[in-house]
């Protein structure tokens, strides 16, 4: 009886280390599945019960693997809106048509907070009434590094003395666009010596 149990001492002895071998190996591949499991299904924290693995010579347990794994996250970033104004005096053209009209043109000069031209933004608003057949153009697009457009009302009546452009918004891009004060934006053109 003491040779066999001398036998299984021995061969127990002799199993021992392939099989700590085998159970750090399986803590480890199950470890990681876990993992990649819970990456997969987006779960933010995994812990895993302790699992029992039996052996010849006794029991032993796998300790719980407790791990976290970051949520994966999207960040978007939206630029700040760019503040910008209108230079003071914009440039105004006024020239004679024929058959009894004349016509205007204005330059608007748009800056941003370091006055620096600005391009790519569109000025919008309307002009008042030049009278049948006029044709008035109500927006332009900047596009030259001095944040300059140009806005043409041609073929106005010479009944019609002045003519009005108000400026309602600037929009396209990030831009920013706040009156610094009343009226800003909004010109009285007269026709001078061509009406």
């Amino acid at each position: 009886m003491r040779i066999f149990r001398f036998r299984a001492r021995r061969e127990d002895r002799g199993a021992v280390l392939p099989e700590y071998a085998l159970i750090i190996a399986l803590v480890v591949v199950g470890s990681i599945g876990a993992i990649q499991s819970a990456q997969r299904s987006g779960t933010s924290r995994l812990v895993a019960s302790p699992a029992r693995i039996s052996a010849n010579d006794g029991a032993y347990y796998a300790g719980a693997v407790s791990t976290t794994v970051p949520p994966a996250s999207t960040t978007s970033t939206t630029a700040p809106p760019i503040g910008v104004h209108l230079a003071a005096n914009p440039q105004v053209s006024v020239e004679d048509a024929s058959g009894n009209r004349w016509q205007v043109a204005v330059t608007f000069m748009l800056l941003d907070s370091s006055n620096n031209g600005v391009i790519g933004a569109t000025i919008n608003g309307t002009w008042s009434d030049g009278g049948g057949s006029s044709t008035p153009v109500g927006s332009c697009t900047t596009s030259t590094s001095a944040g300059q457009c140009t806005l043409l009302f041609t073929k106005i009546r010479d009944n019609v003395r002045t003519v009005t452009y108000t400026l309602s918004t600037i929009t396209g891009g990030t831009f920013n666009w706040t009156p610094v004060a009343g009226g800003e934006g909004t010109i009285v053109i007269s026709c001078g010596a061509y009406c």
